[in-house]
């Protein structure tokens, strides 16, 4: 992949049979004589190693019989949805955001107790997302939660996992994946725990939500201990969701306007991608 820096380019979508007969501004990338090339300040660079496809050569499903085209269907995606400590306006349910920017996201990592851990299966909290984040049946995958945990009291320990649930507007619930749970929590800093199940069920409308349930098991043997989560700061509880791309209705594409972070990284969209300046992408 080429990198082109401090440049904006236009594509010509037709073959350009003379490079002399087109007025360039800023740059361009076109064909001529079957050949990519780039014309910069009065200059022409030629891209090797490239098999063009004229349009002539394809057939009416948009296939030459040589390249193979992906459909949005094919596209991953990665839903990331953070636990936060803010009430979501159904009863016992905290927000699960899908943005760090949610003005609802806990920038300032907050300690969220688990109370005293005394049985199995033991509830600890509910978070619930916004409807429309999924529509359309998103398939079969590994969903997993990341975070920090840390144990505050008692020589006992215990272990966590969490379900999934689609929850549609009259509050009915479908248990979609259960997690396997986390080893034994045991440490008295905060310690990184992680749990994983398979997703596996349900059809979401635009009126549709995720809920995520958090529980605990006792584990038999000293005294009953009592937990903390992290929620929100720079290593907040997440859950990851690699869904496709095809069943998030709204794609939100950010205009990156010297972040450092962002640009380092470069911003990648299609066969090209900036890695200065701003970065405009439209689809």
């Amino acid at each position: 992949m080429a990198t082109f820096k401090d440049t904006t380019y236009r594509v010509q979508t037709d073959i350009i049979e003379n490079e002399n007969d087109i007025n360039i501004e800023n740059g361009a990338m076109y064909l001529n004589n079957n050949k990519l090339k780039i014309h910069i300040n009065n200059e022409i660079k030629e891209v090797t190693g490239i098999d063009l496809t004229k349009t002539s050569q394809l057939v009416n499903d948009g296939d030459n019989g040589i390249s193979h085209f992906i459909t949005l269907e094919d596209l991953p995606s990665n839903l990331i949805l953070y636990s936060t400590n803010v009430a979501s306006g159904i009863n016992g349910y905290y927000k699960l955001v899908n943005s760090i920017t949610d003005p609802n996201y806990n920038t300032t990592a907050v300690d969220i107790p688990t109370g005293t851990i005394t049985t199995t299966d033991q509830f600890i909290a509910g978070l619930i997302t916004s409807a429309n984040l999924i529509v359309g049946n998103p398939g079969v995958f590994n969903i997993t939660t990341i975070g920090n945990i840390i144990k505050i009291s008692g020589s006992g320990t215990a272990e966590f996992y969490f379900k999934a649930f689609k929850r549609t507007s009259a509050g009915v619930e479908t248990l979609v994946a259960t997690s396997s749970a986390t080893l034994p929590v045991t440490n008295t800093g905060y310690t990184e725990f992680s749990a994983s199940g398979i997703w596996n069920d349900g059809i979401f409308s635009s009126t549709d939500t995720i809920v995520l349930k958090y529980y605990a098991n006792r584990i038999s043997g000293g005294s009953n201990p009592s937990y903390q989560f992290q929620f929100g700061g720079a290593t907040p509880v997440r859950t990851l969701v690699p869904i496709p791309v095809a069943v998030i209705p709204l794609l939100i594409i950010q205009e990156y306007a010297n972040n450092a972070a962002a640009l380092a990284a470069g911003l990648k969209v299609g066969n090209l991608y900036h890695t200065a300046g701003n970065a405009k992408v439209v689809i």
